[in-house]
């Protein structure tokens, strides 16, 4: 009987905790989904509740926060509000033909396309 020795398995240690060495600091987001800066709470979200997020001063009260790879948004101290920059994960639309704008379709055609007019337009694209 052939028996193969079993290798043990290394425990599971989990992800290393993000550090932003460009960032001015590092903040754990609290429980509540909260940023605490100097003695000011800002909402940020519960979905980072605990997690370590760089923060970063770019002006005179606006701070950079990011977390991981990817800069979540501007927090004005002042205004204790967070502006969030566009989603880095939401879905991309491209136009169906590049050269082809909305104007250049009005100026050539003389109508600007509806929804379902769109499958004539892109005929228009590969000519």
């Amino acid at each position: 009987m052939n028996v193969r020795a079993i290798k043990p398995r290394r425990p599971y240690r989990g992800l290393q905790d993000p550090c932003y060495p460009f960032h001015d600091k590092t903040v754990v987001v609290t429980n509540c989904g909260r940023l605490c800066l100097y003695r000011k709470k800002i909402n940020l979200s519960t979905c980072l509740a605990g997690q370590a997020v760089g923060i970063k001063e770019v002006d005179d009260g606006i701070w950079l926060v990011s977390f991981m790879d990817y800069d979540l948004g501007f927090v004005d101290l002042k205004e204790k509000t967070l502006q969030p920059l566009p989603n880095p994960f939401g879905p991309k639309v491209l136009p169906m033909c590049p050269d082809w704008t909305i104007e250049k379709m009005e100026r050539e055609m003389g109508l600007e396309p509806t929804t379902s007019s769109l499958g004539k337009w892109a005929m228009f694209c590969y000519q």
